[in-house]
């Protein structure tokens, strides 16, 4: 009997061991930012993946520059850039109809610039008649994406689609990076898609790219767990999470801000009124009082930003939605911005859309 109660005893010991490892790896904790706030749970990305995302961290000479639409003239500033390709230009597009940007990338490819041009199949009547390459995704897909990639070294993106809405009308940021690294992985995703791969392909390599002010990580959806991304960094904020949404419908996200407002953050945003649906998280976030707002643009507010801390920025032309984490193509560009200067600008222009609030 003894024997056996040792047994017993040692058995019962090697599963309290084995049940606190799997509740120590899982369990809610602020060292995994893939943690579920409300609930305690790691519902976005175990501790032993999120050491996994751990980046490279790479150094690049290089610079970033943001301009903010309508107010400030993106048409101009995109036009100029695409102009001062010498080699390559190559670019993905959701929608493709300013007619500067057009005749650019078509003079362009007359000098012998290698010009290469992704669009949405639902968008290309515009450029049917082009001088320079283009091809389109299946009817199936949704390609979203909005960059460019110019001489192998100079990325343009954000949420700005080169249309005369875009430009003139909605509220857009156009960021320009020089940084031949992070054109690297901009072009690894284009030659997805011009190959033919989309809404699926590689996981990108996780690259820390530090310029001398700034440091930027390149997210492309749905093959990066862009939604696991934003959700890490907004549960590691700590003292304010300010967004512009064109549509936002994670009810993951929407946990995540609930709690933080709850612990005392600052947390406010703009919502596209025109894209308020059953599924927007807009009510939800009112129901729980948080200080959020419909938009007054009569045109659109087309912002895909979160500000988090007054120093990390996530940008780009992911909406915080469904198609947007898990079926379209699409990226996600974050800046960590310690020294405040491109962060300053984003809190101006989210003063602008959410007037006399921050």
């Amino acid at each position: 009997m003894r024997r056996e109660h040792a047994i017993l005893v040692l058995t019962m010991f090697l599963v309290f061991i084995a049940i606190s490892y799997v509740a120590l790896k899982y369990s809610g904790n602020s060292k995994n930012p893939g943690t579920d706030l409300l609930t305690g749970k790691s519902a976005l990305v175990p501790a032993k993946e999120m050491q996994k995302e751990k980046p490279k961290i790479v150094t690049d000479d290089g610079s970033l520059d943001v301009t903010f639409c309508p107010r400030e003239n993106c048409s101009s500033y995109a036009e100029h850039q695409l102009r001062s390709a010498q080699t390559s230009v190559h670019c993905a597009f959701y929608d493709f109809r300013l007619d500067n940007l057009i005749s650019a990338l078509g003079d362009a490819s007359t000098r012998g610039v290698d010009v290469k041009v992704v669009v949405d199949d639902a968008n290309t009547q515009y450029i049917e008649n082009a001088s320079f390459a283009f091809k389109t995704d299946p009817a199936n897909t949704m390609m979203h994406n909005k960059f460019c990639i110019i001489d192998g070294r100079t990325v343009l993106t954000g949420s700005f689609n080169p249309t005369s809405n875009c430009a003139f009308k909605n509220n857009n940021n156009f960021i320009v990076v020089n940084s031949p690294v992070l054109a690297k992985q901009y072009s690894a995703e284009f030659d997805e898609m011009w190959s033919g791969r989309f809404s699926s392909g590689m996981k990108s390599e996780r690259e820390l790219v530090v310029l001398p002010n700034i440091s930027l990580e390149v997210y492309f959806c749905p093959d990066d767990g862009c939604e696991a991304k934003l959700n890490s960094l907004l549960a590691n904020a700590n003292s304010s999470i300010y967004f512009m949404t064109f549509s936002f419908t994670l009810d993951s996200s929407k946990d995540i801000l609930i709690q933080k407002y709850r612990s005392g953050l600052t947390v406010e945003g703009v919502f596209e009124k025109q894209q308020l649906s059953d599924w927007d998280i807009y009510d939800g976030l009112l129901l729980e009082g948080l200080p959020v707002m419909l938009d007054t643009n009569k045109y659109k507010l087309h912002h895909k930003v979160f500000i988090i801390d007054n120093s990390t920025i996530v940008t780009g032309s992911m909406n915080p939605t469904n198609n947007g984490v898990k079926h379209n193509d699409e990226n996600m560009l974050i800046i960590y911005d310690k020294e405040g200067s491109i962060a300053r600008r984003f809190i101006e222009e989210f003063a602008y859309v959410y007037p006399d609030k921050i």
